[in-house]
């Protein structure tokens, strides 16, 4: 006979106080309080409540984990892995970090202090093509792919989804947010571009005030 999911009985519900800023992920969600410290809620068993303890400089969540870069540069992912089915980021200085958003694989890429972009999955075939040419600023993982910022303004894109890293609009970028299946990137006039699927979908208007791209499965 089959069963249903009562889904709202397995959300968790949503902490008092006064957040910076929030993320969400495939099931759950995280913000970061005004000092610093992370708070995360969502579908029970998911494992996100399980975050760092204190401040972080920055978070990530992802289809089924979060990351977070702590003070000094260094990444910690959670839920802990005890049967390693996720590829952990090596040791290292990190500015920046991103966290796959699902799919049937998880993984992890991230700039170190050098302008690098590393990448770390399971199996490791999903990231072999990540971009070595240029400094790069920011990352941001999609579900089969990932993009991410050089310090010239160039997009690169790469991984197993043709339609976001086959047709990466040319052009200088001052920020970049990437969807399951859709990239978007914003230029310094204020303006967006997006590709990838859903061709049909308009590119996003945005007025001399926007100052941060955001894009989810194909709406921004």
């Amino acid at each position: 006979e089959p069963q249903t999911v009562d889904w709202a009985q397995q959300l968790v519900d949503v902490p008092d106080g006064y957040y910076t800023r929030l993320e969400k992920g495939w099931y759950d969600s995280c913000a970061q309080k005004v000092d610093g410290s992370l708070v995360c809620w969502g579908f029970e068993g998911a494992g996100l409540q399980d975050g760092p303890i204190g401040p972080v400089e920055d978070f990530s969540v992802g289809g089924h984990r979060a990351c977070a870069l702590m003070a000094g540069g260094s990444i910690q992912c959670w839920p802990q892995d005890p049967n390693k089915a996720y590829a952990e980021p090596d040791p290292g200085t990190y500015i920046d970090v991103s966290v796959s958003l699902g799919g049937d694989y998880t993984f992890t890429c991230a700039v170190d202090e050098g302008g690098v972009v590393k990448c770390w999955a399971q199996p490791p075939a999903l990231v072999a093509n990540v971009p070595t040419e240029g400094t790069f600023t920011k990352v941001a993982a999609g579900a089969y792919y990932a993009c991410a910022l050089r310090d010239s303004g160039e997009v690169a894109c790469w991984g197993e989804d043709g339609a976001v890293t086959e047709d990466v609009p040319e052009g200088s970028y001052v920020d970049l947010s990437v969807g399951y299946s859709r990239a978007c990137a914003l230029r310094e006039d204020g303006t967006v571009a997006c590709w990838g699927h859903d061709e049909d979908l308009p590119n996003p208007t945005c007025d001399s005030d926007c100052t941060e791209a955001e894009c989810g499965d194909g709406v921004v």
